[in-house]
């Protein structure tokens, strides 16, 4: 048994094989007889180059990464992986039902597990290290961002009035930024000053689910209403069950399913339920919709009491 060396973009790999001698020319291996080792070494630089092109492609991949159809056609990943971030206020009636005290936020209602109105979804309670690295309105900024931080879920960022950032659906599973999971990190609790830099409310970055145990909150409030659920901090990482989900994905095939002792919606009026807004066609915004900005087309009148806001001007405007 000797050793060989094939060469692969300036860098040298060793193949150890049986093979009879050989000479160098120009820098590449040559049997002085037809024989084996040419052949070996260039099936093995050819499955290297395979590697290396995989590999270059493991950063789009983190896209999609340990991607999960779990029960419902909800895409539900613990990373790590790639999202979107914006923030909001009023999360004191999450739709977990139980709003935390530390930092937390809605996540999409595809990767949430529920719908508005059927109650928690399984990612209620679970915890993800949020990591901004980039402002899709400002591609030229470059930083600085702000902290990393670890919020847990408390609440749902609904498909209807937010299609721009949690639009994501089981058939097609990306917002219009080419994120599959989105995070609106509540105001309320702190988590988006200490995260988002001065002047930017909108950005992309990574995610991966951890455990609540590295969560600094002071702790969770009391439920509001019968079925609340916030299961996942306690359970293990996704593939695992805690709160269970509800219905099905937006998207999917299957209407949801109803679930009792939770709160409700009245068919053709508005409801906000923390991020959780359903609404009759109309071409007025919806809380924390998107009223304005660049390339904008949709309405720029928000629903009373709200008035439309600059979050990354001239880029995103929210109803807030």
């Amino acid at each position: 048994m000797k050793r060989i060396s094939c060469k692969l973009g300036g860098n040298t790999s060793d193949l150890n094989i049986h093979r009879p001698r050989f000479r160098r020319v120009q820098g590449i291996f040559k049997t002085r007889a037809p024989s084996r080792t040419g052949q070996l070494c260039a099936m093995f630089l050819k499955a290297a180059a395979i590697t290396l092109v995989l590999g270059a492609g493991a950063h789009g991949a983190m896209l999609h990464a340990n991607k999960r159809a779990a029960a419902g056609g909800y895409i539900q990943s613990a990373g790590p992986g790639q999202a979107s971030f914006t923030m909001y206020s009023g999360c004191n009636q999450p739709a977990c039902g139980i709003a935390a005290n530390g930092y937390s936020a809605a996540i999409s209602q595809l990767a949430f597990g529920s719908a508005p109105g059927l109650g928690p979804g399984d990612a209620c309670g679970r915890c993800f290290a949020l990591t901004g690295t980039a402002d899709p309105y400002s591609p030229a900024y470059t930083g600085p961002f702000g902290q990393s931080i670890v919020v847990k879920v408390s609440d749902m960022c609904p498909v209807a009035g937010n299609e721009a950032f949690c639009g994501q659906t089981a058939s097609n599973q990306a917002n219009m930024f080419n994120m599959p999971v989105h995070f609106d990190i509540c105001e309320d609790t702190g988590g988006s000053a200490v995260f988002f830099p001065n002047g930017h409310g909108a950005l992309t970055g990574t995610f991966q689910e951890v455990s609540c145990s590295m969560w600094k909150g002071s702790g969770d409030g009391s439920p509001l209403w019968t079925g609340a659920c916030i299961s996942g901090e306690n359970a293990p990482l996704w593939p695992s069950t805690g709160c269970g989900n509800q219905g099905t994905a937006p998207g999917a095939n299957s209407p949801p399913a109803s679930t009792t002792g939770q709160p409700t919606t009245t068919t053709g009026q508005p409801t906000t339920t923390g991020t959780s807004t359903t609404t009759a066609p109309s071409r007025v915004a919806t809380h924390f919709a998107q009223c304005g900005g660049t390339g904008w087309t949709g309405p720029t009148t928000c629903q009373s009491p709200y008035t439309c806001q600059a979050v990354s001007p001239p880029y995103y405007s929210q109803c807030l």
